[in-house]
């Protein structure tokens, strides 16, 4: 095989390591900062472009990457030998990240009169553990909500049914889901719900197509690589066609938009999600420097730890930003946000329990 598919063990990551996966992972996770805290309105630049129509994107990206990686999993083992790691790995960050917020937030700003000091109370734990999204702790962990509920749901498909019809199955949920989306019945169901379910509740529906066109994704890509006439020419090809797909679509807007939804519903988000990950698949970068491989291997480890703990890295400094007078909000301010994400992510990173490698990692 000509390309790096795969994820690495820790001896041989230089060797297989996808590297345009892993600087897709970092770029992704710095467009959710921008999401959360860009609100300054410096988004005149043009250099700030393409930063500012990706904002939207980084969750698709991430969803179709998880489900195109256990996609792979589910063609290349049977889902008995891996589904209970696979759940635990989903689990043990989100209860985690929100024991971890509610200590930062409740008992130490309380022992410490911090700036949020009294905001967080044992109500907001249990909104936090049961649906990810309680807004005065981690509401952005609805997402692994969301990816542990259909990760469940895919793997139990794989396990009741036969292969072919599991596929056929999640095909049709996804189909529904396009249509819940495009009637906007989606979004009239649940956009009146409190705050801390609509979201988590509302966007499984925006959550499922992109997860099947995850699944689709490996098992084209599988089959696209083993046959005797791939070649390398061949792999750039696809990789350009994906960035061209990509290009087109934001410049034509091709499909039409879903008018209610929770920010990731409609056709586009799917094929540019899908076109992005393709285009990663086929242009592992596999003869970088060394010392370039290193770095992205560092940043890329930590992108799901940035996209936990931004939150109240963001909320630190914008508090900070308020009580100095100085304009909260800007694009380098998220820079900074990301920066002191990574330094706090490695410290942890440097305790030797796993506990605290399947927070940061």
């Amino acid at each position: 095989m000509i390309i790096a598919i795969t994820g690495a063990s820790q001896n041989d990551k230089r060797d297989s390591f996808n590297y345009m996966i892993g600087i897709i992972k970092v770029l992704m996770a710095f467009e959710v900062i921008l999401c959360h805290y860009w609100t300054a309105g410096d988004t005149n630049s043009i250099l700030l472009d393409p930063f500012i129509k990706l904002r939207l994107k980084a969750v698709p990206v991430f969803i179709v990457t998880s489900f195109f990686y256990l996609g792979l999993k589910l063609l290349r083992a049977p889902v008995h030998d891996f589904y209970k790691s696979r759940i635990q790995r989903l689990l043990i960050p989100y209860v985690g990240w929100a024991i971890v917020y509610y200590l930062v937030f409740c008992v130490c700003e309380n022992v410490f009169s911090g700036p949020f000091a009294g905001s967080v109370t044992l109500k907001s734990l249990g909104w936090q553990l049961l649906l990810g999204a309680c807004w005065e702790l981690c509401p952005q962990l609805w997402y692994q909500a969301d990816l542990i509920i259909i990760t469940v749901l895919v793997l139990a498909l794989f396990v009741k049914l036969k292969r072919i019809t599991a596929y056929r199955v999640c095909f049709c949920l996804s189909m529904i889901a396009l249509i819940l989306q495009y009637t906007g019945i989606n979004y009239k169901a649940f956009g009146e719900l409190p705050i801390e379910s609509k979201y988590t509740i509302g966007r499984i529906c925006e959550m499922l197509p992109l997860s099947f066109a995850g699944l689709v994704l490996a098992v084209s890509v599988n089959q696209i690589t083993k046959e005797p006439t791939f070649s390398q020419a061949r792999q750039r090809w696809i990789a350009f066609g994906s960035l061209l797909m990509v290009i087109f679509i934001y410049r034509f807007k091709v499909f039409a938009g879903v008018e209610l939804n929770f920010a990731y519903a409609g056709f586009d988000s799917i094929c540019l999600a899908i076109g992005i990950v393709l285009f990663g698949i086929m242009m592992p970068l596999s003869n970088l420097p060394g010392i370039i491989k290193r770095i992205i291997l560092f940043l890329s480890r930590f992108t799901f730890g940035v996209f936990c703990i931004h939150w109240a890295v963001g909320k630190y400094m914008m508090e900070i930003m308020k009580q100095h007078d100085i304009i909260a909000g800007t694009f380098p301010q998220c820079v900074a946000i990301m920066g002191i994400s990574y330094v706090i992510l490695w410290l942890f990173s440097l305790l030797p329990l796993r506990c605290v490698q399947y927070l940061v990692e």
